[in-house]
């Protein structure tokens, strides 16, 4: 958990929620009030009117600005907390993003391969399938000389499926494996 930041704007820094609003408040007051006459003439004089003319909208105006500031000031703690983490890590060696940022690119490269041979029209697709089929008729022929026979059996069209939903299972359980390995 992050400890809530002081909230001031220019002044003493306070940690609790409420005493930390005041004093942004009041700084924020005081910046307002404190406008040079001579560079901001028209902002100092619509200060000073909503302040005398309407003290609740010069309160609510004061609230909302106060409340921005220390969202902006929480906001900020929390990207240093993260700064510093990731610098931590870095430096005791967690940077390591060689061996996965190649693993996370050869996965990008295969899963945009397998996206674009889904969206590439069917005509494409199969000129695509018999250059990949005649590029393989070498192994085709070599493999003629083993005896297919005895998986006849396997051969069915739910031997199939069972087949390929086990490949993207294990396709599937290899990048979790991998994501989880690179944090």
């Amino acid at each position: 958990a992050i400890p809530e930041p002081a909230a001031t704007v220019g002044g003493a820094a306070s940690s609790s929620g409420a005493a930390a609003h005041g004093n942004v408040g009041l700084d924020i007051e005081r910046h307002l009030l404190g406008l040079r006459a001579a560079t901001h003439r028209a902002e100092l004089a619509a200060v000073l009117a909503l302040k005398k003319g309407s003290p609740s909208q010069f309160a609510e105006l004061k609230s909302r600005l106060a409340d921005s500031v220390s969202s902006a000031q929480r906001a900020g703690a929390q990207l240093q907390h993260c700064m510093r983490f990731f610098d931590s890590h870095e430096q005791r060696g967690f940077g390591r993003d060689g061996v996965v940022g190649r693993a996370r690119w050869l996965e990008l490269v295969v899963l945009a391969g397998l996206l674009g041979f889904f969206v590439v029209p069917s005509a494409a697709r199969q000129a695509v399938l018999a250059m990949l089929f005649s590029a393989m008729e070498p192994l085709r022929a070599l493999s003629s000389i083993i005896d297919w026979g005895v998986l006849a059996p396997y051969m069915g069209g739910v031997s199939h499926v069972v087949a390929i939903n086990s490949l993207v299972f294990l396709l599937l359980c290899l990048v979790v494996w991998s994501g989880l390995k690179g944090q």
